[in-house]
């Protein structure tokens, strides 16, 4: 084990998942008693993914179905901070980075394969210099498996060899598609140009303006 995360599946890592889904829980129901904006401040910023990125970092936890479980948690909390039931297309928007048009409120499952292979990415040389050359010449059946769920997420090749170990640049692709998938989905002549002025780099300065 890595300081806190557990590398290998299993017991132990569903524990540790199990354990931030309880936290969450916890704070969701504290959450609840500040006003809403103060709420999703600081659950975007401190109390959901900030809380397991370490994990999913330092350990292949992108085929857990406890991520499920962490995402309807999450889910479930926001929609009361909000006071809306979010369907599925507005959970899929929210869970977007605010630059893409969400409220940055990121879902496990969609960012855990990004994080897992940008850190395995990273720490490749520091590997390579610590493991004997026979195990070196081993192919990584975590970063292989992960890196089939990334693209299914993705629909995209991987980065370019100078970006691997970059996070954003696994994770970009991943957004865009399901931004495309929302847009897709978007009914009416006012939904898709909602969407897409939520996307747009003037919104911020619109914003600034309404202050």
């Amino acid at each position: 084990m890595l300081p806190g995360a557990p590398v290998v599946r299993g017991r132990v890592q569903d524990a540790a998942i199990q354990q931030k889904i309880e936290e969450l829980d916890r704070a969701m129901k504290r959450l609840s008693m500040l006003h809403a904006h103060d709420s999703l401040v600081l659950l975007k910023n401190s109390l959901a993914m900030p809380k397991l990125l370490f994990l999913l970092r330092t350990a292949d936890c992108s085929g857990n179905q406890l991520l499920e479980v962490f995402d309807s948690t999450l889910r479930a909390g926001l929609s009361k901070v909000l006071n809306v039931d979010l369907n599925n297309n507005q959970w899929l928007q929210a869970s977007l980075p605010v630059g893409e048009g969400g409220l940055g409120i990121r879902s496990a499952q969609m960012v855990a394969p990004s994080a897992f292979l940008a850190s395995a990415a990273s720490t490749s040389a520091l590997q390579q210099s610590i493991l004997p050359d026979s195990v070196n010449l081993l192919e990584d059946q975590s970063v292989t498996s992960t890196e089939t769920r990334w693209s299914s997420l993705s629909g995209s090749t991987r980065p370019a060899n100078e970006e691997l170990p970059t996070q954003k640049a696994w994770d970009k692709p991943v957004t865009k598609n399901h931004q495309a998938l929302v847009l897709s989905r978007a009914a009416g002549d006012v939904d898709k140009p909602r969407l897409l002025a939520a996307a747009s780099p003037t919104r911020e300065i619109g914003c600034m303006y309404h202050q």
